[in-house]
């Protein structure tokens, strides 16, 4: 899992409480199989039409 660091440079550690502004949101990825078959069009290796939920970090509101 990707975590960003901090403004100064700090890394989170587990276990610490820290609030942000943030929104959340989702991106959708892969091709949806039945796009080929309407085409006639054998359907490639994918992993179908799907999405993916992201949550967006804006600023630290600071410590508890």
């Amino acid at each position: 899992m990707y975590m960003p660091q901090l403004p100064d440079n700090r890394t989170p550690k587990h276990g610490d409480i820290y609030r942000f502004y943030v929104y959340e949101t989702i991106e959708t990825a892969g091709y949806p199989t039945e796009a080929f078959t309407q085409l006639g069009i054998s359907p490639i290796a994918t992993q179908e039409l799907h999405f993916r939920p992201k949550l967006v970090v804006l600023k630290e509101k600071g410590k508890p």
